[in-house]
């Protein structure tokens, strides 16, 4: 059967709206204008489904709904008019005064003078909202600052260093409808003042670092750049001289990374591309053979993570090595074959990695010793390392908690991210990275971006449309890439990197960056200013022989440089920890004791042998982690 378009049935219908009229009906003009139609019964009852049109019962005369309550009667019988208690708002305002509207219903015949809806008031033809904050200074006595919504008003205690701002309406409501929960008042109050206070600017208000340069960080400021970062100025020959800029002035008012121009690895499908940060140049595209899950940089080094394998690209060289083959590993223990590899996280102090798969957390160092240190359920979607605190963090629906680098403490809860899902139809997905520089967690749960320090405080929410799958932190940009498969990298303003020398000195905006055609699963910045160094002669981890193990863990104590060891064969350290090492190279890949050694950080010189072509060659090599 041939289909008729939408167009073509409202061609018929006017047709035969024409063809009623001059057939079977009459039409009349009122003083408005406003056709009246009069038609037998049958054919009124077809115009009934006319959305203009209104059917008088008595004779079965159809009219205008513009005629619908308008104070006139157009129906015999007054079916138009009878239940209509209003014709226009000025009548409203007469009968019941200011703040009354006249609201029909044209369908029933219908009207009545309503009030504005609460918080509301009635102005010209419409209901506007009433700035309650700004007509009382009372209206929020002893309870915090005031702050105005469509509809209503709240108060919130915001912590020192915060001021009230809405962010997002949506999650304002979504935060009070947790008030009936189990969570209680004390975490409804947490969410209220994460989603209804912002950071504090002290640097845009006045400059309170007076003869020196003032940094903002969330909840409070800094007199200084972050360690490992400094104001970039201009030198003598510098080429920027024609911006106007003498020696010795700040080109810009970012804290830029000290040692080096940085670089950036990309990990697309099949390939990483290093490109150099600042001009954007692609340098070095390396191919590889399998789809790359994600990429963690130390200084040169990339690694980078298929499926079941890890790798170690060292960009200097151009020389790339297996370190983990998941696979292989199991086959050798014959056991069931290990999940995928989610998220890689480097500890760049022990020269360790930590790789998350779907049912645990592996640490391996960097010749691929290690050992299966958690296991989880397979609710962990992210984790991330900082050496210096000695803490490993991981995040789990909603969820970060933090243990010690050995993984064998209680995990500790240290933020909760609001549950309620407003994309239900869509899956928000976790990403979490962290600067170490100034102790910051970026952390994404249902598209909603939060930061916070690790203890969970100072906490800020930063965006509420973030649909990011990975987070890399730099200087004052936070790099984010899609979930989807779209070009480019989002560059996002972070605290913590930007000066004010005075009031009101504008940050960088947000944009989006493109390197090429590129299309990032995974991103990692190269440069020495991101991994900041613990004073190590003070360390027992880094003295000589201190686990016969070789593998010793600092536990984050502040007020001791306290450790713990693997145990060793035969070790009867009750408080050693026991867990079996295993080499996850290869067979044909396995590296000696000395280089396991080396993996510590200890200076070892040992003897390697090379078999080839029958002749046995030694090599003596002095090694320095």
């Amino acid at each position: 059967m041939r289909q008729r378009s939408a167009d073509s049935l409202a061609v018929l219908a006017s047709i035969l709206f024409v063809a009623l009229l001059t057939s079977s009906g009459r039409s009349q003009e009122d003083g408005d204008n406003k056709v009246v139609v009069n038609f037998e019964e049958d054919k009124c009852s077809f115009l009934e489904t006319n959305d203009d049109l209104f059917l008088c019962e008595s004779n079965k005369t159809c009219i205008s709904k513009a005629l619908v309550c308008d104070g006139h009667q157009d129906c015999a019988d007054n079916l138009d008019e009878s239940l209509c208690f209003c014709s226009n708002d000025a009548e409203c305002v007469k009968k019941k005064g200011k703040g009354y509207k006249c609201e029909k219903n044209l369908e029933l015949a219908m009207s009545n003078c309503n009030p504005c809806p609460k918080g509301k008031q009635f102005v010209k033809d419409q209901c506007e909202d009433i700035d309650e904050c700004a007509n009382s200074n009372d209206v929020c006595a002893n309870q915090g600052s005031c702050l105005n919504f469509d509809g209503g008003y709240t108060c919130v205690q915001c912590p020192k260093g915060y001021v009230a701002h809405m962010l997002d309406r949506r999650y304002f409501d979504a935060v009070n409808r947790t008030s009936g929960s189990r969570d209680g008042p004390e975490r409804r109050q947490v969410l209220r003042r994460l989603f209804l206070c912002t950071d504090l600017n002290e640097c845009e208000i006045d400059n309170p670092c007076h003869a020196s340069y003032c940094v903002n960080t969330v909840g409070f400021f800094q007199c200084a750049c972050p360690s490992n970062h400094a104001p970039h100025t201009m030198p003598n020959d510098s080429p920027d001289a024609k911006l106007g800029l003498e020696n010795g002035e700040f080109a810009d008012n970012v804290c830029r990374a000290i040692g080096g121009e940085p670089l950036i690895a990309i990990a697309e499908n099949q390939s990483i591309a290093i490109y150099d940060m600042r001009s954007r140049v692609l340098i070095r595209t390396v191919k590889v053979d399998q789809a790359i899950v994600d990429i963690v940089a130390y200084k040169d080094i990339v690694f980078f993570a298929h499926r079941h394998q890890v790798w170690e690209y060292r960009v200097a060289t151009d020389v790339r090595s297996l370190i983990v083959d998941l696979d292989e590993h199991d086959k050798q223990l014959n056991q069931a074959l290990s999940t995928s590899i989610r998220r890689l996280a480097v500890d760049w102090e022990n020269k360790r990695i930590y790789i998350l798969t779907g049912d645990t957390i592996t640490l391996v160092n960097f010749f691929g010793r290690g050992a299966t240190i958690m296991p989880h359920r397979g609710s962990v979607t992210s984790i991330a390392v900082d050496p210096v605190e000695r803490y490993l963090f991981y995040s789990e629906q909603g969820n970060v908690r933090r243990v010690h680098l050995d993984g064998t403490s209680t995990p500790e809860l240290i933020f909760r991210a609001l549950a309620t899902v407003l994309y239900e139809n869509v899956q928000g997905g976790e990403a979490m990275a962290l600067d170490p520089n100034i102790r910051i967690i970026y952390y994404i749960h249902e598209r909603v971006l939060y930061s916070f320090d690790y203890e969970g405080q100072q906490s800020a929410v930063l965006k509420t449309e973030a649909p990011f799958a990975r987070l890399e932190p730099f200087e004052d940009r936070l790099f984010a890439s899609f979930r989807v498969d779209a070009s480019g990298l989002v560059s996002l303003h972070r605290s913590g990197y930007t000066f004010s020398q005075e009031p009101k000195q504008a940050a960088r905006p947000d944009n989006i960056i493109t390197f090429q055609p590129t299309r990032p699963r995974a991103m990692s910045v190269l440069h020495v200013a991101k991994f900041p160094e613990s004073h190590k002669p003070t360390l027992p981890c880094f003295a000589p022989e201190v686990c016969r193990s070789g593998w010793c863990f600092p536990l984050p104590d502040p007020n001791a440089a306290g450790h713990r060891c693997v145990c060793s064969p035969g070790d009867v350290d009750r408080d050693c920890i026991r867990i079996r090492l295993h080499s996850f190279k290869p067979k044909n890949a396995l590296m000696s004791s000395a280089e396991i050694s080396a993996a510590t950080g200890s200076t070892i010189t040992y003897r390697y042998s090379v078999i080839s072509s029958g002749l046995i060659v030694f090599i003596n090599l002095k090694m320095i982690l």
